[in-house]
């Protein structure tokens, strides 16, 4: 039985994606998340998009690698390390601006602090929630079987890529 709906749910692969925090955590992070290329996974999931086979895509980890093959993510349930923004005046900059004025960068606008990275928006998790109650089928990618949205897919069709 074909699914209509499939799902895709993009993790870290480890298991585990720590929140971007600070800049002595999340500077170090940035870095070796944009040092990583791309892997198979990442361009299955932007052919299966092309083809049409996938209704949404839902990523459970901060990282770009999605981004850089191309796949459109509809919701981010942590955000994104794409870009940081300025708490004061809400200019954002760029990864890759914001590597260079590591440790700690300010905003080019008005010298505050940057934020690192840029918070899952409001909403994101009843969005993706939606998008998997109305799932014929979630294949998991780098997310572990157990993961709570895995529990509300219809049917219990769940599957690990």
């Amino acid at each position: 039985m074909p699914a209509d709906r499939v799902v895709v749910l993009v993790g870290p692969g480890d298991g585990v994606s720590p929140p971007v925090a600070g800049w002595e955590s999340a500077g170090p992070r940035m870095r070796m998340l944009d040092a990583l290329a791309p892997g198979p996974s990442h361009l299955r999931i932007r052919a299966l998009q092309d083809a049409g086979a996938i209704a949404a895509v839902i990523s459970d980890t901060d990282d770009v690698l999605l981004d850089e093959v191309g796949v459109r993510v509809d919701v981010e349930l942590r955000g994104s390390i794409r870009e940081s923004v300025c708490r004061a005046c809400g200019y954002t900059e760029p990864l890759a601006c914001l590597l260079e004025m590591l440790p700690v960068p300010h905003c080019a606008a008005c010298g505050a602090v940057l934020a690192p990275g840029t918070p899952a928006l409001p909403g994101a998790q009843a969005a993706a929630e939606q998008l998997v109650r109305g799932a014929d089928l979630l294949l998991l990618a780098g997310v572990a079987a157990d993961h709570p949205l895995a529990a509300l897919v219809p049917g219990g069709n769940v599957a690990a890529a």
